[in-house]
Protein backbone atom coordinates (compact mmCIF):
# COMPACT_ATOMS: atom_id res chain seq x y z
CA UNK A 1 0.00 0.00 0.00
CA UNK A 2 1.42 3.60 -0.96
CA UNK A 3 2.65 5.53 1.62
CA UNK A 4 0.52 8.85 3.10
CA UNK A 5 2.01 12.33 1.66
CA UNK A 6 2.56 15.20 4.21
CA UNK A 7 -0.58 15.80 5.79
CA UNK A 8 -2.56 12.64 4.77
CA UNK A 9 -2.41 11.01 7.62
CA UNK A 10 -4.02 11.54 11.04
CA UNK A 11 -3.52 11.28 14.93
CA UNK A 12 -5.69 8.79 15.94
CA UNK A 13 -7.95 9.72 19.42
CA UNK A 14 -5.85 8.37 21.79
CA UNK A 15 -2.34 8.34 19.93
CA UNK A 16 0.86 7.48 22.42
CA UNK A 17 4.00 9.49 22.04
CA UNK A 18 6.17 5.92 22.70
CA UNK A 19 4.55 4.48 20.22
CA UNK A 20 5.53 7.32 17.46
CA UNK A 21 9.02 6.82 19.00
CA UNK A 22 9.58 3.38 18.29
CA UNK A 23 8.27 4.36 14.58
CA UNK A 24 10.55 6.90 14.04
CA UNK A 25 13.07 4.80 15.01
CA UNK A 26 11.81 1.97 12.57
CA UNK A 27 12.19 4.11 10.10
CA UNK A 28 15.12 5.80 10.50
CA UNK A 29 16.82 2.12 10.59
CA UNK A 30 15.02 1.98 7.00
CA UNK A 31 16.27 4.96 5.53
CA UNK A 32 20.28 4.25 6.71
CA UNK A 33 19.36 0.93 5.12
CA UNK A 34 18.20 2.53 1.87
CA UNK A 35 14.73 0.58 1.64
CA UNK A 36 12.98 2.40 -1.60
CA UNK A 37 9.78 3.10 0.57
CA UNK A 38 11.46 4.81 3.15
CA UNK A 39 13.34 7.02 0.82
CA UNK A 40 10.17 7.60 -0.79
CA UNK A 41 8.48 8.93 2.47
CA UNK A 42 11.80 11.08 3.16
CA UNK A 43 11.76 12.34 -0.78
CA UNK A 44 7.85 13.49 -0.52
CA UNK A 45 9.20 16.03 3.07
CA UNK A 46 12.59 16.70 2.32
CA UNK A 47 15.96 16.32 0.39
CA UNK A 48 17.07 13.24 0.93
CA UNK A 49 20.64 13.34 2.64
CA UNK A 50 23.56 12.80 0.82
CA UNK A 51 24.40 9.49 2.88
CA UNK A 52 21.30 7.79 3.96
CA UNK A 53 23.41 5.53 5.96
CA UNK A 54 24.16 7.84 8.52
CA UNK A 55 21.01 9.64 8.89
CA UNK A 56 19.65 10.55 12.37
CA UNK A 57 17.05 9.89 14.17
CA UNK A 58 15.23 13.86 14.32
CA UNK A 59 15.18 13.47 10.34
CA UNK A 60 13.03 10.42 10.65
CA UNK A 61 10.83 11.99 13.57
CA UNK A 62 10.70 15.22 10.72
CA UNK A 63 8.79 12.91 8.41
CA UNK A 64 6.34 11.73 11.06
CA UNK A 65 5.46 14.86 12.17
CA UNK A 66 5.05 16.61 8.72
CA UNK A 67 3.22 13.33 7.41
CA UNK A 68 0.81 13.44 10.25
CA UNK A 69 0.41 17.45 9.18
CA UNK A 70 2.37 19.02 11.70
CA UNK A 71 5.07 21.18 11.03
CA UNK A 72 7.77 19.67 13.30
CA UNK A 73 8.41 17.11 16.02
CA UNK A 74 8.29 19.52 18.60
CA UNK A 75 4.56 20.33 17.53
CA UNK A 76 3.92 17.22 17.37
CA UNK A 77 4.88 15.97 20.82
CA UNK A 78 3.08 18.69 21.81
CA UNK A 79 0.17 18.08 20.79
CA UNK A 80 0.12 14.89 22.45
CA UNK A 81 1.42 15.68 26.31
CA UNK A 82 -1.67 18.57 25.83
CA UNK A 83 -4.21 16.73 28.19
CA UNK A 84 -6.80 19.44 27.02
CA UNK A 85 -8.07 19.92 23.29
CA UNK A 86 -5.24 19.12 20.73
CA UNK A 87 -4.63 21.34 18.21
CA UNK A 88 -5.79 20.30 14.49
CA UNK A 89 -3.04 20.83 12.40
CA UNK A 90 -2.46 23.98 10.01
CA UNK A 91 -5.26 26.25 11.53
CA UNK A 92 -5.04 29.22 13.60
CA UNK A 93 -4.46 28.45 16.56
CA UNK A 94 -1.20 26.06 15.20
CA UNK A 95 0.21 29.33 14.32
CA UNK A 96 0.71 31.62 17.20
CA UNK A 97 2.68 33.68 18.58
CA UNK A 98 6.21 31.78 19.02
CA UNK A 99 8.07 33.28 21.86
CA UNK A 100 11.74 32.87 23.52
CA UNK A 101 13.22 31.15 20.00
CA UNK A 102 17.21 31.04 19.83
CA UNK A 103 18.48 33.15 16.97
CA UNK A 104 20.97 32.02 14.39
CA UNK A 105 22.27 35.33 13.01
CA UNK A 106 23.47 35.29 9.28
CA UNK A 107 25.73 36.96 7.22
CA UNK A 108 25.62 37.34 3.14
CA UNK A 109 22.61 34.62 3.25
CA UNK A 110 18.89 34.78 3.19
CA UNK A 111 17.41 31.37 4.01
CA UNK A 112 13.95 30.85 2.21
CA UNK A 113 11.18 28.54 3.28
CA UNK A 114 11.00 25.28 1.88
CA UNK A 115 14.78 25.07 1.67
CA UNK A 116 16.88 23.17 3.05
CA UNK A 117 20.59 24.54 4.06
CA UNK A 118 23.91 23.50 6.28
CA UNK A 119 24.92 25.67 8.23
CA UNK A 120 28.59 26.34 9.63
CA UNK A 121 28.03 27.83 13.79
CA UNK A 122 31.24 29.17 14.80
CA UNK A 123 30.36 32.20 16.97
CA UNK A 124 29.61 31.64 20.86
CA UNK A 125 26.02 32.63 21.46
CA UNK A 126 25.51 31.26 18.22
CA UNK A 127 26.28 27.99 19.12
CA UNK A 128 24.50 28.14 22.39
CA UNK A 129 21.80 28.51 20.73
CA UNK A 130 21.67 25.66 18.25
CA UNK A 131 22.76 23.44 21.07
CA UNK A 132 19.84 24.82 22.95
CA UNK A 133 17.75 23.69 19.95
CA UNK A 134 18.80 20.52 19.72
CA UNK A 135 17.15 17.45 18.83
CA UNK A 136 14.00 19.23 17.56
CA UNK A 137 13.00 22.49 18.89
CA UNK A 138 12.43 25.67 16.28
CA UNK A 139 15.27 28.43 15.77
CA UNK A 140 14.19 31.34 13.99
CA UNK A 141 17.62 32.40 10.97
CA UNK A 142 17.65 35.78 10.50
CA UNK A 143 20.22 38.23 7.91
CA UNK A 144 22.29 40.29 9.26
CA UNK A 145 22.91 44.53 7.69
CA UNK A 146 26.30 43.95 7.30
CA UNK A 147 27.96 40.66 7.57
CA UNK A 148 31.24 41.87 9.22
CA UNK A 149 29.81 42.86 12.44
CA UNK A 150 30.59 39.98 14.77
CA UNK A 151 28.25 40.14 17.95
CA UNK A 152 25.00 42.01 16.47
CA UNK A 153 22.43 43.92 17.92
CA UNK A 154 19.15 44.75 17.12
CA UNK A 155 19.83 47.70 15.08
CA UNK A 156 22.11 45.13 13.02
CA UNK A 157 18.88 42.54 12.12
CA UNK A 158 16.22 42.86 9.56
CA UNK A 159 12.85 42.56 10.69
CA UNK A 160 11.56 39.67 8.97
CA UNK A 161 13.39 36.13 9.10
CA UNK A 162 12.41 32.38 8.64
CA UNK A 163 11.46 30.05 11.31
CA UNK A 164 13.67 27.01 10.69
CA UNK A 165 13.99 23.45 11.96
CA UNK A 166 17.35 21.30 12.92
CA UNK A 167 17.81 18.15 10.59
CA UNK A 168 21.03 16.98 11.15
CA UNK A 169 24.57 18.43 12.86
CA UNK A 170 27.82 17.60 14.36
CA UNK A 171 29.90 19.38 16.44
CA UNK A 172 33.84 19.80 14.43
CA UNK A 173 37.15 19.81 16.42
CA UNK A 174 37.43 23.72 17.20
CA UNK A 175 33.90 23.58 18.71
CA UNK A 176 31.66 25.16 15.91
CA UNK A 177 28.73 23.41 14.80
CA UNK A 178 27.60 22.20 11.55
CA UNK A 179 23.72 22.11 11.60
CA UNK A 180 21.47 21.17 8.09
CA UNK A 181 18.20 22.64 8.58
CA UNK A 182 14.65 23.08 7.31
CA UNK A 183 13.39 26.22 6.41
CA UNK A 184 9.53 25.79 7.19
CA UNK A 185 7.82 29.61 7.48
CA UNK A 186 8.51 33.31 7.00
CA UNK A 187 8.60 35.45 10.25
CA UNK A 188 8.10 38.48 11.57
CA UNK A 189 10.44 39.93 14.31
CA UNK A 190 7.88 40.98 17.23
CA UNK A 191 10.73 41.70 20.01
CA UNK A 192 14.83 40.73 20.60
CA UNK A 193 16.49 39.30 23.90
CA UNK A 194 20.05 39.56 24.28
CA UNK A 195 20.27 39.07 27.87
CA UNK A 196 20.54 35.59 27.78
CA UNK A 197 23.59 33.15 26.42
CA UNK A 198 22.11 33.55 22.85
CA UNK A 199 19.68 35.42 21.87
CA UNK A 200 15.96 35.06 21.71
CA UNK A 201 13.22 36.23 19.59
CA UNK A 202 9.36 36.52 19.56
CA UNK A 203 7.96 35.85 16.30
CA UNK A 204 4.50 36.28 14.44
CA UNK A 205 4.12 34.87 11.09
CA UNK A 206 4.20 37.11 8.23
CA UNK A 207 0.69 37.72 7.40
CA UNK A 208 -0.20 37.04 3.89
CA UNK A 209 -1.85 39.84 1.73
CA UNK A 210 -4.24 38.87 -0.97
CA UNK A 211 -3.48 39.53 -4.60
CA UNK A 212 -4.75 38.70 -8.12
CA UNK A 213 -2.45 37.24 -10.38
CA UNK A 214 -3.92 35.36 -13.21
CA UNK A 215 -2.76 32.00 -14.87
CA UNK A 216 -1.59 34.34 -17.93
CA UNK A 217 1.06 36.36 -15.86
CA UNK A 218 2.41 33.18 -14.52
CA UNK A 219 2.73 31.73 -17.79
CA UNK A 220 4.76 34.57 -19.77
CA UNK A 221 7.41 35.27 -16.30
CA UNK A 222 7.71 31.04 -16.72
CA UNK A 223 8.44 31.44 -20.45
CA UNK A 224 10.82 34.92 -19.76
CA UNK A 225 12.57 32.64 -16.80
CA UNK A 226 13.13 29.65 -19.27
CA UNK A 227 14.36 31.70 -21.94
CA UNK A 228 17.11 33.26 -19.40
CA UNK A 229 17.50 29.66 -17.90
CA UNK A 230 18.82 28.39 -21.56
CA UNK A 231 20.82 31.77 -22.47
CA UNK A 232 22.46 31.13 -18.73
CA UNK A 233 23.29 27.02 -18.66
CA UNK A 234 21.54 26.89 -15.26
CA UNK A 235 21.16 23.08 -14.18
CA UNK A 236 18.81 20.90 -16.16
CA UNK A 237 16.04 20.60 -13.32
CA UNK A 238 15.52 24.34 -13.26
CA UNK A 239 13.35 23.93 -16.26
CA UNK A 240 11.10 21.20 -14.56
CA UNK A 241 11.06 23.64 -11.93
CA UNK A 242 10.11 26.85 -13.57
CA UNK A 243 7.08 24.52 -15.66
CA UNK A 244 5.84 23.11 -11.77
CA UNK A 245 5.94 26.71 -10.04
CA UNK A 246 2.09 27.56 -9.65
CA UNK A 247 2.12 30.69 -7.87
CA UNK A 248 4.03 34.08 -7.96
CA UNK A 249 5.68 33.84 -4.51
CA UNK A 250 7.36 30.61 -5.86
CA UNK A 251 8.29 32.24 -9.44
CA UNK A 252 9.99 34.28 -7.75
CA UNK A 253 12.37 32.65 -5.12
CA UNK A 254 13.38 30.33 -7.97
CA UNK A 255 14.30 33.64 -9.77
CA UNK A 256 16.42 34.71 -6.73
CA UNK A 257 18.12 31.53 -6.25
CA UNK A 258 19.51 31.08 -9.65
CA UNK A 259 20.15 34.34 -11.38
CA UNK A 260 21.84 35.89 -9.01
CA UNK A 261 20.20 38.55 -6.73
CA UNK A 262 21.77 40.65 -4.06
CA UNK A 263 21.67 40.16 -0.42
CA UNK A 264 18.49 43.27 -0.01
CA UNK A 265 16.79 42.14 -2.72
CA UNK A 266 16.93 37.86 -1.42
CA UNK A 267 15.70 39.84 1.91
CA UNK A 268 13.11 41.95 0.30
CA UNK A 269 11.86 38.69 -1.71
CA UNK A 270 11.42 36.80 1.37
CA UNK A 271 9.41 39.57 2.56
CA UNK A 272 6.80 39.32 0.18
CA UNK A 273 2.97 39.17 1.25
CA UNK A 274 1.74 40.31 -1.73
CA UNK A 275 1.69 38.20 -4.83
CA UNK A 276 1.32 40.39 -7.49
CA UNK A 277 3.99 42.59 -6.28
CA UNK A 278 6.17 39.33 -5.84
CA UNK A 279 5.75 38.43 -9.38
CA UNK A 280 6.16 42.05 -10.67
CA UNK A 281 9.12 42.31 -8.77
CA UNK A 282 10.11 39.04 -10.33
CA UNK A 283 9.64 39.89 -13.89
CA UNK A 284 11.25 43.29 -13.55
CA UNK A 285 14.80 41.47 -12.17
CA UNK A 286 14.40 38.89 -15.33
CA UNK A 287 13.86 41.67 -18.08
CA UNK A 288 16.51 43.82 -16.75
CA UNK A 289 18.77 40.85 -16.89
CA UNK A 290 18.08 39.89 -20.05
CA UNK A 291 18.73 43.69 -21.57
CA UNK A 292 22.41 43.15 -19.01
CA UNK A 293 23.60 39.83 -20.56
CA UNK A 294 22.68 41.46 -24.31
CA UNK A 295 24.57 44.99 -23.87
CA UNK A 296 27.57 42.81 -22.18
CA UNK A 297 31.06 44.10 -23.74
CA UNK A 298 33.69 41.35 -23.26
CA UNK A 299 36.85 43.96 -23.78
CA UNK A 300 35.12 45.95 -21.22
CA UNK A 301 37.03 43.28 -18.89
CA UNK A 302 39.82 42.35 -20.41
CA UNK A 303 43.77 43.09 -18.76
CA UNK A 304 45.65 42.24 -15.84
CA UNK A 305 43.57 42.42 -12.35
CA UNK A 306 46.72 42.54 -9.89
CA UNK A 307 45.58 41.10 -6.03
CA UNK A 308 49.02 41.57 -4.35
CA UNK A 309 52.73 42.59 -5.94
CA UNK A 310 53.37 39.21 -7.15
CA UNK A 311 49.39 38.17 -8.02
CA UNK A 312 47.79 38.52 -10.22
CA UNK A 313 44.77 37.45 -12.48
CA UNK A 314 44.76 37.72 -16.42
CA UNK A 315 40.89 38.03 -17.93
CA UNK A 316 40.88 37.18 -21.59
CA UNK A 317 38.44 37.29 -24.13
CA UNK A 318 37.84 33.68 -25.37
CA UNK A 319 35.23 32.05 -28.17
CA UNK A 320 31.99 34.89 -26.45
CA UNK A 321 33.28 34.42 -22.99
CA UNK A 322 35.33 35.52 -20.59
CA UNK A 323 39.06 33.64 -19.15
CA UNK A 324 40.16 33.87 -15.98
CA UNK A 325 43.39 32.53 -15.90
CA UNK A 326 45.01 32.46 -12.00
CA UNK A 327 47.22 30.78 -10.27
CA UNK A 328 44.78 28.38 -8.99
CA UNK A 329 42.99 27.67 -11.91
CA UNK A 330 41.95 28.39 -15.58
CA UNK A 331 38.25 29.18 -16.03
CA UNK A 332 35.99 30.07 -19.02
CA UNK A 333 33.22 32.50 -17.90
CA UNK A 334 29.64 32.82 -18.87
CA UNK A 335 28.14 35.99 -17.97
CA UNK A 336 25.38 36.04 -14.84
CA UNK A 337 24.53 39.27 -15.13
CA UNK A 338 26.61 42.73 -15.73
CA UNK A 339 29.58 42.41 -14.11
CA UNK A 340 28.82 39.04 -12.63
CA UNK A 341 30.48 35.58 -14.39
CA UNK A 342 30.18 32.17 -13.42
CA UNK A 343 32.46 29.52 -14.85
CA UNK A 344 31.42 26.86 -17.17
CA UNK A 345 30.88 23.55 -15.91
CA UNK A 346 34.05 21.37 -18.05
CA UNK A 347 36.54 24.61 -16.63
CA UNK A 348 36.56 24.33 -12.62
CA UNK A 349 40.16 23.54 -11.61
CA UNK A 350 40.03 23.71 -7.29
CA UNK A 351 41.08 21.23 -4.93
CA UNK A 352 38.19 19.07 -3.90
CA UNK A 353 38.18 17.98 -0.14
CA UNK A 354 39.14 13.83 0.16
CA UNK A 355 35.77 13.30 2.18
CA UNK A 356 33.66 14.84 -0.83
CA UNK A 357 32.73 12.84 -4.06
CA UNK A 358 34.58 14.74 -7.30
CA UNK A 359 31.26 15.01 -9.20
CA UNK A 360 29.37 16.99 -5.63
CA UNK A 361 31.98 19.19 -4.92
CA UNK A 362 32.67 20.16 -7.90
CA UNK A 363 28.84 20.95 -8.45
CA UNK A 364 28.69 22.70 -5.59
CA UNK A 365 32.12 25.07 -5.77
CA UNK A 366 30.54 25.99 -9.60
CA UNK A 367 27.57 26.91 -8.25
CA UNK A 368 29.10 29.42 -5.72
CA UNK A 369 31.77 30.29 -7.23
CA UNK A 370 32.07 33.86 -9.35
CA UNK A 371 33.67 36.68 -10.99
CA UNK A 372 32.65 40.30 -9.70
CA UNK A 373 33.98 43.24 -11.52
CA UNK A 374 33.84 46.32 -10.13
CA UNK A 375 33.48 49.80 -11.64
CA UNK A 376 34.31 53.76 -10.69
CA UNK A 377 31.67 56.47 -10.93
CA UNK A 378 32.51 57.11 -14.81
CA UNK A 379 32.01 53.53 -15.40
CA UNK A 380 34.86 52.16 -16.57
CA UNK A 381 36.06 48.46 -14.61
CA UNK A 382 38.76 49.17 -12.31
CA UNK A 383 38.95 45.46 -10.39
CA UNK A 384 37.86 42.70 -9.80
CA UNK A 385 36.57 40.33 -6.77
CA UNK A 386 36.65 36.36 -6.79
CA UNK A 387 33.40 34.97 -4.39
CA UNK A 388 33.03 31.01 -3.78
CA UNK A 389 31.85 29.12 -0.42
CA UNK A 390 33.92 30.48 1.84
CA UNK A 391 32.60 34.42 0.88
CA UNK A 392 34.55 37.22 -0.80
CA UNK A 393 38.52 37.13 -1.62
CA UNK A 394 40.03 40.56 -1.37
CA UNK A 395 39.53 42.67 -4.60
CA UNK A 396 42.22 42.72 -7.47
CA UNK A 397 43.00 45.96 -8.93
CA UNK A 398 43.21 46.54 -12.83
CA UNK A 399 46.31 47.67 -13.94
CA UNK A 400 46.22 50.91 -13.91
CA UNK A 401 43.62 51.72 -11.57
CA UNK A 402 45.89 51.53 -8.60
CA UNK A 403 48.45 49.07 -6.83
CA UNK A 404 48.12 46.68 -3.87
CA UNK A 405 50.17 48.13 -1.05
CA UNK A 406 53.28 46.97 0.44
CA UNK A 407 55.21 44.35 1.33
CA UNK A 408 55.21 44.34 5.17
CA UNK A 409 58.19 44.58 6.87
CA UNK A 410 60.60 42.02 8.12
CA UNK A 411 59.57 42.27 11.46
CA UNK A 412 56.16 41.91 10.98
CA UNK A 413 55.97 39.00 8.95
CA UNK A 414 58.52 37.54 12.11
CA UNK A 415 55.78 37.91 14.29
CA UNK A 416 53.92 35.41 12.61
CA UNK A 417 56.06 32.63 13.05
CA UNK A 418 55.53 29.76 14.83
CA UNK A 419 53.34 26.81 15.51
CA UNK A 420 49.35 27.11 15.94
CA UNK A 421 46.56 24.46 17.34
CA UNK A 422 42.67 23.92 16.95
CA UNK A 423 42.80 21.13 18.41
CA UNK A 424 45.52 18.05 19.48
CA UNK A 425 46.84 16.66 16.53
CA UNK A 426 45.57 19.37 14.48
CA UNK A 427 48.29 21.37 13.77
CA UNK A 428 49.65 24.16 11.05
CA UNK A 429 53.44 26.04 11.19
CA UNK A 430 54.07 29.35 10.04
CA UNK A 431 57.29 29.48 8.56
CA UNK A 432 58.83 33.04 7.27
CA UNK A 433 60.23 32.43 3.19
CA UNK A 434 60.88 35.46 0.38
CA UNK A 435 59.32 38.71 1.65
CA UNK A 436 56.45 36.57 2.60
CA UNK A 437 55.24 33.32 4.87
CA UNK A 438 54.60 29.60 4.36
CA UNK A 439 51.17 27.66 5.84
CA UNK A 440 52.98 23.81 5.99
CA UNK A 441 54.19 24.39 2.10
CA UNK A 442 51.44 26.79 0.69
CA UNK A 443 53.16 30.01 -0.09
CA UNK A 444 51.36 32.99 1.35
CA UNK A 445 51.20 36.70 -0.38
CA UNK A 446 50.69 39.43 2.35
CA UNK A 447 48.00 41.63 1.62
CA UNK A 448 48.68 43.37 4.62
CA UNK A 449 50.99 43.23 7.94
CA UNK A 450 48.49 40.73 9.10
CA UNK A 451 46.06 39.28 6.33
CA UNK A 452 47.76 36.60 3.46
CA UNK A 453 46.71 34.96 0.40
CA UNK A 454 47.52 31.63 -1.08
CA UNK A 455 50.18 32.13 -3.94
CA UNK A 456 49.46 28.94 -5.54
CA UNK A 457 46.07 27.59 -3.88
CA UNK A 458 42.70 29.05 -2.71
CA UNK A 459 44.11 29.62 0.59
CA UNK A 460 43.13 32.72 3.01
CA UNK A 461 45.37 33.33 6.02
CA UNK A 462 44.64 35.98 8.42
CA UNK A 463 46.39 36.41 11.94
CA UNK A 464 44.33 37.66 15.23
CA UNK A 465 46.55 40.61 17.12
CA UNK A 466 45.80 41.03 21.23
CA UNK A 467 45.67 44.29 22.88
CA UNK A 468 49.86 44.88 22.68
CA UNK A 469 49.62 43.99 18.91
CA UNK A 470 50.94 40.58 19.40
CA UNK A 471 50.36 37.34 17.33
CA UNK A 472 47.65 35.18 19.04
CA UNK A 473 46.03 33.07 16.70
CA UNK A 474 45.00 33.12 13.04
CA UNK A 475 41.83 32.04 10.74
CA UNK A 476 42.66 29.67 7.58
CA UNK A 477 40.17 29.61 5.06
CA UNK A 478 40.23 27.04 2.17
CA UNK A 479 37.31 26.13 -0.48
CA UNK A 480 36.05 23.23 1.85
CA UNK A 481 36.05 25.09 5.68
CA UNK A 482 37.45 27.94 7.72
CA UNK A 483 38.92 27.06 11.04
CA UNK A 484 40.32 29.15 14.35
CA UNK A 485 44.04 28.44 14.98
CA UNK A 486 45.61 29.21 18.37
CA UNK A 487 49.39 30.15 18.40
CA UNK A 488 51.33 27.73 20.97
CA UNK A 489 54.63 29.62 21.62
Amino acid sequence: MPHASVGDRRLPIHANLENLKKQAKSLVRAIRAAEPDALKRLRAVTALPADPSCAQLSIAQFVLAREHGFASWARLRASLSDTGSRPVPGTEGDEDRHIGLPVIPLRDLVLFPDETLPLFIGRQKTVNAVRASLPDKDMVAITQHHAEVNDPSEQDLYKVGTLVSPLEWVTLNDGSIKVRVQGRAAVRIEALDFSGPYIAATVNPLAATPGQVTPGEIKRAQELFCRLAALLELPGALASAITQASTAKRLTELSRRYLGLGLRDQQRVLEFADPAESLEFAVAELTSLERDIEAIRLEDYVGQYRIAPDLAIDVLAEQGNLLAVSPWDRLSLRALGRDRFRPLADSHALPIPKSVSLESAMAAQRSSLAYCFVRDESGGVTGVTRTDRTGAWPTARRKGFGEPGAVPSDEALRQHVGRYEVAPGNERLISQKSGGLDCDGSQLCALSATDFFGKTEAIRVRFKLNDEGRTVGMRVTTTSATLHYYKMD
